[in-house]
């Protein structure tokens, strides 16, 4: 449990909260967080999902404004604990919005009976012009139509601009009322200090080469969310998900091996062995090579 807070390249040691520790080689591994682009009101105010720990909270949140809006004499104080915006439309926020419909269907009415029938409200709120960008647009559609049948309601091409008072601020100047916002709309690399301005990216990733060697150094790497690692089939760099991140270990290890000894180092070569979300029960969307599947198929696979 120790957070490092500098990198000293010059003589190479890391600076953390146990005490200074000197390295031969230094593996940068240290993932991303949430991204709320410089919007203070956002990260202040709407709840982030990116730990098991925010997870928790959300569903405390959740828990609370439903027993909150079941004793609301005030129906607009009602209409904002029920109503549940969720801002990013990629396999989190589809998964979110999934679960929150099932939990519409099959928990609220057995847990909170004094709701007498008011539903639960779930906005899915995208910039783009789809879903799960990340993924073909068969898996988008489908995964459209699945939440459309759930009773997600879908806004696509808005951004959120705001969040004070109770208010979601829409960039097209619609508001929406609502206690519970859960942000899931990007990531950011974890700042690293000590490294040259020119080793950095676009979202704060470590640039690194075709061995994850960062751009400039001899003896830092960085793998996973937070290496930059540009080739040809991917321009800007690979997903940000666990298959690049264990795949670029293994690739490293062996190299740094190969250093040590003198031999040639390899070239990484990501093997991409599919893209799944998970919607609901019996329901997701898989890219598995060229194939696509849905429904209770692409559920077997997830």
């Amino acid at each position: 449990l120790a957070e490092v807070t500098r990198i000293d390249t010059d003589h190479n040691y890391i600076d953390p909260s146990i005490g200074a520790l000197s390295y031969d080689y230094l593996v940068i591994a240290a993932g991303t967080t949430t991204n709320f682009y410089g919007n203070q009101s956002l990260q202040e105010k709407t709840l982030p999902m990116k730990t098991v720990e925010e997870a928790m909270l959300v569903r405390n949140r959740l828990l609370l404004n439903l027993e909150a809006a079941a004793i609301a004499d005030d129906e607009k104080e009602r209409e904002k604990h029920l109503n549940v915006v969720v801002v990013g439309g990629g396999a989190t926020g589809v998964e979110v919005a999934g679960v929150l419909s099932e939990m519409k269907r099959f928990v609220i009415p057995r847990d909170f009976p004094d709701l007498n029938g008011h539903n639960l409200s779930i906005r899915l709120i995208e910039g783009s012009t789809r879903l799960l960008g990340a993924l073909s647009e068969e898996s988008s559609a489908a995964a459209t139509r699945f939440l459309e049948e759930m009773g997600v309601e879908i806004l696509l091409n808005q951004r959120v601009v705001g969040y004070e008072e109770d208010q979601v601020m829409l960039h097209s100047g619609t508001t929406i009322p609502s206690k519970t916002v859960i942000w899931v709309s990007g990531v950011q690399a974890n700042p690293i200090n000590g490294l040259t301005t020119d080793a950095i990216g676009h979202g704060g990733r470590i640039l690194v080469d075709e061995v994850s060697r960062v751009h400039h150094y001899s003896n830092l790497f960085a793998i996973g969310d937070i290496a930059l690692m540009r080739c040809h089939d991917y321009p800007n760099g690979h997903p940000q998900v666990a298959q690049p991140a264990i795949q670029q270990a293994r690739t490293l290890s062996l190299n740094l091996e190969a250093i040590e000894n003198n031999r040639p180092t390899q070239p990484f070569q990501y093997n991409n062995l599919g893209s799944l979300a998970t919607i609901g029960r019996n329901k997701a969307v898989a890219d598995i090579w060229k194939l696509h599947f849905n429904g209770f198929p692409a559920w077997l696979i997830w």
